[in-house]
């Protein structure tokens, strides 16, 4: 008990380092596109493949909180720089793809007795139980964000192009979406802030942040992006291309590409800029199969078959990393490490 209060102290002391990334989303006539850059000063991390049929319980470092219990009901791939189950984002069988940013404003809710889930296993959680944003918004009442560290919303689009941002101010959780969600993007601002500022540049008819001078701030970036969604015609390239537009000079680590359409995913890292691809068609999702992973800097072209068995010492090495700006983190790392450990196929009933 004492270590876990030993944990929550560590993570509520620690200092935080602000998150810039930059998201969005179209369709086009070959496929309906998420993009994400992902700006941070860590660049490690693991592509790992998520199992249907999991039986799992919501991972808490507050000795008066309790997760929630859930069976997984659809089969992801996520990359995760925090270790297995805490995924900065990722896409579903179904086609849910769901992405984290930073956001500095974020106040979350109160304390309450209703099931709590961190940042990351929120992710995770939505991943394994729905196909629909619909769904994702309906269950929100359910359960209550507990941060762990930073501060975050989340952008969240599926297979019938609905979108989402879902973030939590002034203490109460607000969702955009729909026709209230136009454009589909999100930098580092509430969307109301982000959409205002848009908003105004046109009034304006300023064109002038398409130029690359432009500052890399977050209200920037939303502008670029929504400006560029609206002039050029969706595909793969053109997505990149955007990501491109917003990429930021120092922090930039790596690029994703969904298509929900296809169910693709398309990647480059500043330390290996090829694209490289993969696609959920081509692995098995049943919990009665080994737990595949792939480091992120690694592999060429189409990586579905370059996946190796999970190994808990590189997801050690891949947490330590994420972790080596926090303090303690030697008491932290191995119980994220430990956490998968926890869950268990139901088939088999066998741990993760």
């Amino acid at each position: 008990m004492a270590l876990v209060r030993l944990v929550g102290l560590v993570f509520l002391i620690s200092p935080l380092v602000s998150l810039a990334c930059s998201s969005f989303y179209w369709k086009g006539s070959e496929g309906s596109y998420l993009g994400k850059s992902y700006d941070w000063h860590h660049d490690q991390a693991l592509l790992l493949v998520n199992k249907r049929n999991v039986k799992k319980t919501g991972f808490t470092v507050r000795p008066w909180e309790a997760g929630p219990q859930w069976v997984s009901k659809y089969g992801s791939l996520t990359f995760n720089q925090y270790g297995r189950e805490f995924p900065n984002g990722g896409m579903n069988e179904e086609g849910l793809t769901i992405e984290v940013l930073w956001l500095n404003a974020s106040e979350y809710e109160g304390f309450d007795f209703r099931p709590v889930l961190n940042q990351l296993t929120w992710v995770q959680y939505q991943l394994d139980n729905f196909g629909l944003v619909s769904e994702v918004i309906e269950a929100l009442p359910r359960f209550r964000v507990s941060p762990i560290q930073g501060k975050i919303h989340y952008f969240i689009c599926d297979r019938t192009s609905n979108c989402a941002v879902v973030e939590w101010l002034h203490g109460k959780p607000v969702v955009h979406s729909g026709t209230d969600m136009d454009p589909k993007a999100i930098t580092n601002s509430s969307y109301e802030a982000s959409k205002t500022e848009f908003e105004r540049t046109q009034r304006l008819r300023n064109m002038l942040y398409l130029n690359a001078s432009v500052d890399e701030s977050s209200l920037s970036r939303f502008v670029r992006l929504a400006t560029l969604l609206k002039m050029e015609i969706p595909s793969l390239e053109s997505s990149f291309s955007i990501l491109d537009s917003v990429s930021m000079a120092n922090l930039t680590t790596w690029n994703i590409v969904y298509n929900l359409e296809t169910r693709e995913v398309f990647y480059r890292t500043k330390r290996n800029p090829e694209i490289r691809s993969l696609n959920l068609n081509s692995f098995d999702f049943d919990c009665s199969s080994p737990t595949l992973m792939l480091d992120i800097q690694s592999g060429r072209e189409s990586v579905d078959q370059q996946f190796v068995p999970f190994s808990y010492q590189r997801n050690y090495e891949i947490v330590m990393d994420g972790l080596s700006d926090i303090q303690f983190s030697w008491v932290l790392a191995p119980l994220l490490n430990r956490y998968p450990q926890t869950t268990y196929c139901v088939n088999q009933k066998t741990s993760g």
